[in-house]
């Protein structure tokens, strides 16, 4: 399944959530254009997991593209649950370029 076609099942859902965050969202879409089809909730739910995961944080801020993410993407998409830590293969996962 490629990336640029997945979007979690756990993500799925419509969620309310405050519209300095979608601004937050679209902001961070831009830089990663592979998922521009994913609907800003899925895209909050998960960039949020990807902070507290990776960074230990609530929201990871950043105003460039973080190939990592897509690399948690591709973990994820293959190991439905994280078991904390950073893999060091997980940088090593080979994207597939914005369509």
């Amino acid at each position: 399944m490629a990336l640029h076609a997945y979007v979690p099942d756990s993500y799925q859902g419509v969620g309310k959530f405050p519209e300095t965050e979608r601004v937050n969202v679209r902001r961070l879409r831009l830089l990663h254009p592979e998922l521009a089809h994913w609907p800003d909730f899925a895209f909050w739910s998960v960039w949020s997991d990807f902070s507290q995961d990776i960074y230990m944080v609530g929201w990871q801020e950043s105003d460039e593209r973080i190939t990592r993410f897509l690399h948690y993407l591709i973990y994820l998409q293959n190991e439905p649950e994280w078991h904390g830590g950073l893999p060091e293969e997980l940088d090593s996962i080979p994207l597939l370029e914005a369509t």
